[in-house]
């Protein structure tokens, strides 16, 4: 994870002085498709910077409790994210990372879109309330289990400064 944000604030800095610094907290629900596995409701988190054109780079965390049936434990995500502006209030892209349960991991890929259902803007800060929408692509995590790939549905609360 360490690693992940010193990625971020480099390239983040690099972009300039431009850049517009921001953090997103929210919920969301995972619905795995592969048996063995179970829908479970989680908290994620994502520092974010605003680059040229409306193209975000941040640092994406999610935790929840276990998803796979009878294995206590948490499901985290560290990703990368890169997104972009498609439309006003509307950006599309990708969560790039790992997804992890005890001390197995595998490479996970989210696919997403998220639309601004109410924001507001002040003199040096606005905020959205966020809807994302993301078709997750995660290998087979415990051994006898399939793939994890399966719908994420999120809403959170975004500011940037």
């Amino acid at each position: 994870m360490k690693k992940l944000i010193a990625i971020a604030v480099i390239l983040g800095v690099s972009a300039g002085a431009q850049a517009a610094v921001g953090f997103g907290f929210g919920t969301n629900f995972y619905k795995p498709n592969a048996a063995g596995y179970e829908a479970k409701n989680g908290r994620n988190f994502l520092v974010n910077w605003t680059l040229d054109n409306d193209l975000q780079l941040g640092v994406y965390e999610e935790d929840s409790q276990t998803f796979i049936v009878g294995f206590p434990s948490t499901f985290s995500v560290s990703a990368i994210q890169v997104a972009k502006g498609v439309v006003k209030n509307v950006v599309v892209g990708l969560n790039i990372g790992s997804g992890t349960v005890g001390a197995a991991s595998q490479p996970l890929v989210d696919v997403f879109g998220a639309v601004n259902i109410l924001s507001g803007t002040g003199e040096k800060v606005n905020g959205a309330l966020k809807a994302t929408v993301a078709a997750r692509f995660c290998e087979q995590i415990l051994a006898g289990l399939g793939a994890a790939n399966g719908l994420n549905l999120g809403l959170s609360v975004d500011m940037n400064f």
